[in-house]
């Protein structure tokens, strides 16, 4: 019989489960890689309905002994004792904008010195590879717990976000440290900056152990690229039953592809795992692709240059080439749309 336990090692596999009634379609979960953590494992996942294709819900499960892992000093300044999992996805949640997901268990609580110092995990789903995570900041300044992006990169890093893509009611992380008391706004190495909704986070940090879970966005040079869900161990160690939030969510996204509504967290006690699921998934589609606006605004540019060229060759013929200042603002149009 197929269950966790025989999967939880396996690099790659597929469960087929059977959703609601018997008149609903059935539906296939694929895993990614699986990690070790703790004394448990951890993996991706991502489920598809098996008529349509179309992903239902994609997240991170894992062992309940994974969250068998020791105990930090105390100190929220020691980011040594930070247990990172990268985890890969399966290809078959392309049709998502996620690349790859980063689980991060801090003992001591996040930020180092901010007001949360119990345990939690810190889970990333990020939207842009590893390798460009890498260009983030690569340059920082190492002088405090946790390095900071300096100079031009910090200010790439900072942009405002593109119109639309940051929700109403997402706030950001304010860098109020004794090591840059006052920044607005932190920048981080391999991350960007980070925003969150505001309504759970300013309850979270009036009262730092009512904390269950909350959520946020990440964004390098103004663009999106992770969603950032932190959880509790002691809501984990509860084994919640069928927690669901709902995300406030932009109005523009800058790229096509099936995204979440809402997270889910739910304890399976038969097979002793832990589900994280990004739910709700629905398509957003982005306007017509730049690359055939700029194919017509090379077009209109050729157009412009052989008729400048002709009207080289006949300087006498006047009012014939009229047509060159709308075709100069074509192309001024198609380049501001690129």
């Amino acid at each position: 019989m197929m269950n966790l336990q025989n999967l939880s090692l396996a690099p790659l596999g597929a469960v087929f489960i059977a959703l609601g009634t018997a008149n609903i379609a059935s539906a296939a979960v694929f895993y990614g890689q699986s990690q070790s953590l703790g004394n448990g494992a951890i993996r991706s996942f991502v489920t598809l309905d098996d008529t349509s294709g179309k992903p239902l819900d994609i997240g991170i499960s894992f062992l309940k002994a994974a969250l068998d892992l020791p105990p930090g000093s105390g100190n929220p300044y020691n980011t040594n004792e930070y247990i990172t999992t990268e985890l890969s996805l399966p290809s078959q949640a392309a049709s998502t904008p996620f690349n790859n997901f980063e689980v991060n268990y801090r003992p001591n609580g996040f930020p180092p010195g901010g007001p949360v110092t119990q345990p939690l995990f810190d889970l990333y789903f990020f939207q842009i590879s590893p390798e460009e995570r890498d260009l983030i900041c690569p340059n920082p300044d190492t002088s405090s717990p946790i390095p900071n992006c300096v100079g031009e990169e910090r200010a790439v890093a900072r942009k405002t976000p593109v119109a639309g893509t940051l929700p109403v009611g997402v706030i950001p992380l304010i860098e109020d440290t004794p090591e840059r008391p006052g920044s607005p706004l932190r920048a981080v190495p391999r991350y960007g900056t980070r925003y969150y909704d505001g309504d759970l986070a300013i309850s979270v940090f009036n009262n730092p152990q009512s904390l269950t879970s909350f959520y946020g966005y990440g964004f390098y040079d103004g663009k999106p690229n992770f969603t950032n869900i932190i959880l509790a161990e002691a809501f984990l160690e509860k084994e919640p039953n069928d927690s669901t939030t709902q995300f406030k969510l932009p109005t523009k996204y800058l790229k096509s592809g099936y995204y979440p509504t809402a997270y889910n967290v739910k304890y399976d006690p038969t097979l002793q795992e832990y589900r994280l699921s990004l739910t709700g998934l629905t398509y957003r589609s982005i306007p017509e692709s730049s690359y055939t606006v700029g194919l017509l605004g090379l077009g209109a540019l050729g157009a412009a240059s052989r008729l400048r060229r002709k009207r080289s060759y006949h300087k006498g013929i006047r009012g014939s080439f009229n047509v060159l200042p709308a075709i100069a603002k074509t192309s001024k149009k198609a380049k501001a749309k690129i």
